[in-house]
């Protein structure tokens, strides 16, 4: 219905300016007197037609009409059909930098955020780790951090460096022909070295010795059936350092 109505004002405003040009160019004809130029009330016949008829089709038929018997008439029509243009030509600029800084920008700027929202979710940056979860790196950097004030420039400073603790058992100790054994093995970065039998925890001769030139000795007692013996640090915790499976020898 409204397709009807936009071509039907159309057909309506050129068969208006078609008549109403052709009805003062005769008029023209007859009296050589008439006076160039638009009245009031065909200023708003030309404004209305052109805006319902077309900028380009009413007004060529005025201008063209009336170019030669009306010059001033027919510069008037084309003075609105610029003014009709230039209108247009700001609301379609105007109205379309409106819609792209009100629109546009808006829902592009909410996309990005959404995007970059779900980047976060689907793939979180990872968390620096600080010093104080992380003992051991605040040690090794404090330990590497050297003031250059003290540094002497002849002698250059090294880093210390720390070794993790490690024990060993001598294979051939684990063998006896009773049920007492005498175990003996090797540690390193130890000063003492916890041994344990299979189920009687320090039981049995079971306990801490002291580590003596890289060397510990234990004396184990009541040992049965195919038992084992584990070395550990002295504190007992962490993985075992050493461990065998004792053998009677008859």
């Amino acid at each position: 219905m409204a397709q009807v109505v936009f071509w039907a004002l159309i057909l309506i405003s050129v068969i208006v300016a078609v008549f109403y040009m052709l009805r003062v160019r005769r008029a023209g004809a007859q009296n050589s007197m008439m006076p160039d130029g638009l009245t009031v009330g065909e200023r708003l016949l030309v404004i209305l037609t052109i805006l319902f008829g077309g900028v380009i089709i009413v007004g060529s038929i005025y201008y063209y009409g009336w170019k030669k018997r009306f010059p001033l008439k027919a510069r008037q029509v084309l003075h609105t059909e610029w003014a009709f243009i230039a209108l247009i030509l700001i609301v379609f600029f105007g109205g379309g930098y409106l819609y792209y800084v009100y629109v546009v920008v808006p829902n592009a700027q909410r996309n990005a955020q959404a995007t970059v929202a779900q980047l976060e979710q689907e793939y979180p940056l990872p968390q620096a780790e600080s010093s104080d979860s992380n003992p051991s790196a605040s040690q090794d950097n404090h330990v590497q951090t050297v003031t250059p004030a003290t540094q002497s420039p002849s002698t250059p400073v090294q880093p210390s460096v720390t070794h993790s603790p490690s024990a060993t058992i001598d294979q051939n100790s684990l063998s006896s022909p009773s049920s007492t054994f005498t175990v003996t093995g090797t540690a390193s970065n130890l000063t003492e070295v916890l041994i344990e039998l299979d189920g009687t925890g320090s039981g049995n001769g079971g306990g801490t010795y002291p580590v003596i030139n890289g060397r510990w000795t234990a004396t184990l007692t009541g040992v049965s059936g195919n038992m084992g013996v584990v070395v550990y640090p002295p504190s007992g915790q962490g993985t075992p350092l050493a461990s065998g499976r004792f053998k009677y020898t008859q």
